[in-house]
């Protein structure tokens, strides 16, 4: 996963492997979820520049199987401001964040 964050909020995300009857197989990531940072900001409480991530999670073999069969990957997010919400901050129309998901699958 890997995500550009151009807001002043971290994100917390969590993805659920899905099966035909809507039963959660297995979740992306252990526990709660991942964490992706929220942009940094200066002392106004304004993003000063993109913040961009990469996160990679291993699956193995006997894992890997066991999620074959979702039909789908549910995300769910939560939100807090930067800095675990001890900052004031001021996000715009314009700020964005981009989550590109991907996967390589070894035989």
């Amino acid at each position: 996963m890997v995500a550009d964050n151009e807001m002043p909020l971290a994100i917390g995300v969590q993805g659920y492997f899905v099966d035909e009857n809507g039963e959660v197989i297995d979740s992306l990531f252990n526990g709660i979820g991942h964490p992706i940072e929220g942009a940094p900001v200066d002392a106004g409480g304004v993003v000063t520049q993109k913040l961009t991530t990469s996160t990679f999670v291993t699956f193995d073999a006997a894992r890997f199987d066991k999620v074959r069969s979702a039909k789908r990957l549910d995300l769910h997010a939560y939100f807090s401001t930067t800095n675990n919400g001890q900052q004031s901050v001021k996000a715009f129309a314009d700020q964005f964040l981009e989550i590109r998901m991907g996967m390589k699958v070894k035989r």
